[in-house]
């Protein structure tokens, strides 16, 4: 039941795309790209201190508590999110805001496009299976137990 319960912490976490929508409310249009990569910054980085980070709470207090632990961080972006982050306004109107059925088939069919989501679908395919591969090659062939793979 703890897995489940965790997956289902994982899954209500996966936001991104209503963080960067919420992002787009609250920002003026020529510092929207610098707001961004700030966002993008601040996930990458979270994502190398939970490589090091998460082996090390698993190690200590077990899957249970790394669990425990990403719903005590889920929590607080809720509450972050709901008294301190500020209201978004309905009246704000972007000038990118419109969709033009013609524009979007020829953009989803454009080679450039078709070429950097192959790409990036290659990058997180390697990523993923990253996870599964190096922790079972830590353990089989370096002899690492799972405990101490924050040291890698």
């Amino acid at each position: 039941w703890g897995i489940i319960a965790g997956r289902i912490l994982q899954g209500a976490g996966a936001i991104s795309a209503a963080v960067m929508a919420l992002l787009s409310d609250l920002t003026r249009e020529q510092h929207r790209t610098k707001a961004m990569a700030m966002i993008g910054m601040t996930i990458g980085l979270s994502f190398a201190i939970a490589m090091v980070v998460g082996p090390v709470i698993t190690g200590m207090f077990g899957l249970s508590g790394l669990f425990l632990a990403t719903g005590g961080m889920a929590l607080i972006g809720v509450l972050i999110v709901a008294y301190v982050v500020p209201k978004a306004s309905g009246a704000l109107m972007h000038r990118e805001s419109g969709v033009a059925k013609q524009a979007l088939g020829a953009t989803l069919r454009h080679p450039d496009l078709l070429r950097l989501d192959l790409g990036i679908f290659v990058l997180h395919a390697m990523l993923m299976s990253s996870f599964v591969a190096l922790p079972l090659a830590l353990v089989e062939k370096a002899g690492l137990p799972k405990e101490q793979h924050w040291w890698v």
